[in-house]
C-alpha cells in the first residue's frame, strides 16, 4: 500500500466538504452526505482489501458497521430530504443500532488480542476522557428524553445510538492510551469516534424536540455542521484504513507510559466537557442536573488526581533508574571491569590529587607491581586460567590496603598501589616487603601447580618526583629492577640507580 495514498483521499475529498463549510448554500446537505458517504466507503474497502489488517473479523465488523450507518445516511436523505416522505424513526434507529452493534464488535475484536496492554494507567486516562464525554451527551442530548418520552421502550430506542457512540468512545480512549493504539491508523479511527460525538452534539443542539438521527423539522445551522462532523468521521474512517500503519497492530511499538501533547488536549477537553453542558443548558434556560455534574465532575477530578499519581511514581522510578545508570556508567569509567579495582584513569586522577596534597613531612608512593609467570600461566592453561589468577591478586591486595590508600590495575598483569601519609622511604619499602611475602597465588591443573608472586618498584613522592607522568615513570623502573634482581622482589627507585630491597633513596 502506498504511505501517500490515505492523504491523497482525505485531500481529494476535502474541498467538498470545506465548500459546504463556507457556502452550505451552494451544496444540497443530501448530495454532501451521500457523495462523501459513498466515497467513504470506496476508501474503507480498498484499504481493508490491500492491508489485510489483524485480526480480520474485527476490521471486517467494524468496516461493516461503518457501511450500514452509510447506507442508512444514504436511502434516509433520498426519502426525507429529496422526496419529503416521513419516515418512522423506529426503523431508522434499528439500522443505525444494528451499525453501531456491529462497529463496537469489531473494536472489541481488535482490542482483544491487546488486552494485556491495557495498564492500569491506560484505563484511568481512557475513563476521564470517556466520562467527560459520555456526560456531554447524557446533560445535551439523553437527559432531555426523560421529559419527553414516557415509554421506557421509546426513551431506550432514542438513546441506544448515543450510548453505543460512548461505548465506542470508552473503547478507543483506552486502547490509545496503549501502545498499540498509538499507531496512526487507530488514532485516525478515535479521531472519526471523536467525530461522530460532534456530529451528535451538534445535532442535539439544533433541534427543540428530542433529537433522533432524522429529525423532522427543517434543518438548522448546527444540523448542517452535524452532518458536516459525520462526513468527515467517515473520511477518517476511510483514511484509518488507507494508511499503511493499520498492518502494524501484529508489532505494536513501544511505549513508555509518558502523557503525550495529544493526551493532554484530550484530558482538558474532557475535563471541561461536564461543566460546559451544563452551562449550556443553563444558557437555553432549561434545568440541568446539577447533581450529576456534581458527581461526573468529582469522578472524573478523583481520576485525574490517580493518574497524577501514577505519573509522579512513575518519574520517581525513572530518576532512580537514572541515578543507577550514572552510577553504573560512572563505575564501569573508571573501574577494571576483570577485577573491580579502579582502573587507569582513576589512578592518574588520584595520583594528581595526591601529589597536590604531599606538603613536607608527609610524603606519599606510588607502587608498580607485576604478577611474575603470569605469561607462563596463560600460555600454559589459557586465558580464563589467568583471569582467574588476577582476580585473586586483586582480592588479596584489597584486603591487604589500609583504609587511606588506593590499590587499582595499571592494565595487563600490572597494578598499581598509591600510598600517603608516610614518615619517610623506608615506610613504603616495609609495605612493599609485606605485599611481596602475603600475595601469594598458586594456579594448578591436573596435578601441574604454578606459583606466581609480585615485583614491586617503588617511588617516593614529591621527593622523586612533583607530576604523575614523572612518579608512574620511575616505579616503572623501579619494578623492571626489582624484577631482573635475583635477590629481592622489591626496588626503591634513586637518582642514579634502583636500590633493590633497600630503605635508601
Amino acid at each position: 500500500m502506498n504511505p501517500r495514498t490515505w492523504k491523497f483521499f482525505f485531500l481529494l475529498g476535502l474541498p467538498f466538504t470545506l465548500l459546504f463549510l463556507f457556502h452550505p448554500n451552494l451544496v444540497i446537505e443530501s448530495v454532501l452526505v451521500r457523495v462523501l458517504g459513498a466515497y467513504s466507503l470506496v476508501g474503507i474497502w480498498i484499504g481493508y482489501t490491500r492491508a489485510q489488517p489483524q485480526p480480520r473479523w474485527g476490521w471486517r465488523l467494524f468496516a461493516l458497521g461503518a457501511t450500514i450507518n452509510v447506507t442508512g445516511d444514504f436511502f434516509y436523505t433520498e426519502m426525507y430530504y429529496v422526496q419529503n416522505l416521513v419516515l418512522d424513526p423506529t426503523v431508522g434507529v434499528l439500522i443505525y443500532f444494528v451499525g453501531l452493534v456491529c462497529s463496537l464488535l469489531g473494536l472489541a475484536l481488535i482490542i482483544f488480542p491487546f488486552r494485556r496492554q491495557i495498564t492500569r494507567d491506560s484505563l484511568i486516562q481512557g475513563s476521564i476522557i470517556a466520562i467527560g464525554f459520555f456526560s456531554l451527551i447524557w446533560l445535551v442530548q439523553v437527559e432531555p428524553s426523560l421529559h419527553l418520552v414516557q415509554d421506557l421502550f421509546e426513551w431506550v430506542k432514542d438513546a441506544a445510538i448515543p450510548i453505543g457512540l460512548v461505548m465506542a468512545i470508552a473503547f478507543c480512549c483506552i486502547f490509545t492510551a496503549t501502545p498499540t493504539g498509538r499507531t496512526p491508523s487507530f488514532r485516525l479511527t478515535f479521531l472519526a469516534c471523536l467525530l461522530f460525538i460532534l456530529g451528535a452534539f451538534l445535532q442535539a443542539l439544533g433541534t427543540s424536540d428530542w433529537p433522533t438521527p432524522f429529525a423532522h423539522k427543517p434543518p438548522s445551522d448546527l444540523i448542517y455542521l452535524s452532518d458536516l462532523s459525520f462526513a468527515l468521521a467517515y473520511m477518517m474512517l476511510a483514511s484509518a484504513f488507507l494508511h499503511p500503519s493499520i498492518r502494524s497492530f501484529h508489532n505494536p511499538p513501544a511505549h513508555n507510559g509518558h502523557l503525550t501533547r495529544d493526551d493532554l488536549i484530550l484530558l482538558g477537553v474532557a475535563f471541561c466537557l461536564t461543566p460546559a453542558a451544563f452551562l449550556i443548558e443553563a444558557a437555553q434556560n432549561q434545568f440541568p442536573n446539577a447533581r450529576f455534574v456534581i458527581v461526573s465532575g468529582c469522578v472524573i477530578f478523583l481520576l485525574v488526581i490517580l493518574r497524577l499519581h501514577s505519573l509522579m511514581r512513575m518519574l520517581e522510578l525513572q530518576n532512580q533508574q537514572l541515578d543507577s545508570q550514572k552510577q553504573n556508567l560512572h563505575h564501569m569509567a573508571f573501574h577494571d571491569m576483570l577485577t573491580g579495582l579502579p582502573n587507569r584513569s582513576f589512578l592518574d586522577n588520584y595520583l594528581e590529587h595526591a601529589l597536590q596534597r604531599a606538603r613536607g613531612d608527609r610524603l606519599g608512593a606510588v607502587l608498580m607491581m607485576d604478577v611474575n609467570r603470569f605469561k607462563m600461566i596463560n600460555d600454559t592453561f589459557g586465558h580464563h586460567a589467568g583471569d582467574g589468577v588476577l582476580r585473586q591478586v586483586a582480592q588479596q591486595l584489597a584486603e591487604l590496603k589500609r583504609h587511606n590508600d588506593v590499590v587499582g590495575r595499571w592494565g595487563g598483569d600490572e597494578f598499581v598501589f598509591i600510598l600517603e601519609g608516610m614518615q619517610s622511604a623506608h615506610d613504603a619499602v616495609a609495605f612493599a616487603q609485606r605485599l611481596s611475602a602475603q600475595v601469594h597465588v598458586e594456579h594448578s591443573d591436573d596435578g601441574a601447580v604454578c606459583a606466581v608472586s609480585l615485583s614491586i618498584g617503588i617511588c617516593v613522592f614529591p621527593s622523586q618526583g612533583r607530576d604523575a607522568q614523572t612518579v608512574l615513570r620511575y616505579a616503572d623502573q623501579a619494578m623492571y629492577r626489582a624484577k631482573a634482581s635475583a635477590d629481592s622482589a622489591v626496588a626503591l627507585y634513586s637518582d642514579n640507580h634502583c636500590s633493590a630491597n633497600s630503605g635508601t633513596a
